[in-house]
């Protein structure tokens, strides 16, 4: 199951504006674990959040800067490690 929330701008004014953005996926591995072991009566997990930052300026009247920020974190199994991901 993933939920995805699209970007908002969240500043705009005089040429310069601010998105932000990001998902939560709750997501889990029936099929086993990443050596193609069985995992019996539960399943792992492999949830996660992210989180985009975006933003634009306009220097000057041929000139516009932008920038992004990604963060991704993953969420602890149930053994209380955190999950890593494959990004």
């Amino acid at each position: 199951m993933s939920s995805i929330v699209g970007a908002a701008e969240v500043y705009s004014n005089d040429g310069t504006s601010l998105d932000v953005g990001g998902r939560m996926e709750f997501r889990g591995d029936f099929g086993g674990a990443d050596d193609g072991t069985k995992i019996d009566g539960t399943m792992k997990n492999k949830s996660r959040a992210r989180l985009s930052i975006k933003g634009t300026t306009q220097i000057s009247d041929n000139l516009t800067g932008f920038g992004k920020y990604e963060a991704e974190h993953g969420v602890p199994d149930s053994a209380g490690k955190e999950n890593k991901s494959d990004f």
